[in-house]
């Protein structure tokens, strides 16, 4: 059996941790959100777990199409891949900074209204190929979240 190489696929699912932010970057934009997530630290207590977080960016026009469904609380799956950014703090060290690039979305509950029986829709698009997040010129989806780090 061959060996898989070069792969970068991630599957989360959990809530926002605050309301999803736009921002316009070069021709487009990017849409970042944290999303938020327990696991179990022992299999016999469910009661310890751990809160994990992550930031995720939504690049173009799939991100603008998902603002106003995506706010504090919105339970969502994002199947994309993980992102990373270097780059020197204030004492001049090098830092590393990970986030997940969102290929898709699926939204469990948001801000839309309910569908009429009491349960909120779910929606599922591809996203649109976006652009090289690190490429030159570009700010990184994620600086914010670092300077706050």
């Amino acid at each position: 059996m061959a060996a898989i190489t070069n792969m970068n696929k991630v599957f989360l699912g959990g809530n926002l941790a605050a309301d999803a932010e736009w921002r316009d970057v070069g021709d487009g934009g990017v849409l970042n959100f944290r999303l938020i997530n327990n696991t179990m630290k022992q299999k016999d207590d469910p009661g310890d777990t751990h809160v994990n977080g992550f930031d995720v960016a939504v690049w173009n026009n799939y991100g603008k199409a998902l603002k106003d469904l995506l706010g504090k609380g919105s339970s969502v799956t994002v199947e994309g891949r993980i992102t990373q950014r270097t780059y020197e703090d204030k004492n001049g060290q090098t830092q590393y900074r990970y986030g997940v690039t969102a290929d898709k979305i699926e939204i469990g509950n948001s801000r839309s209204p309910s569908n009429g029986n009491g349960s909120s829709s779910q929606s599922e698009a591809p996203a649109e190929p976006e652009q090289d997040p690190f490429a030159e010129g570009e700010e990184s989806p994620f600086e914010e979240s670092a300077a706050q780090a």
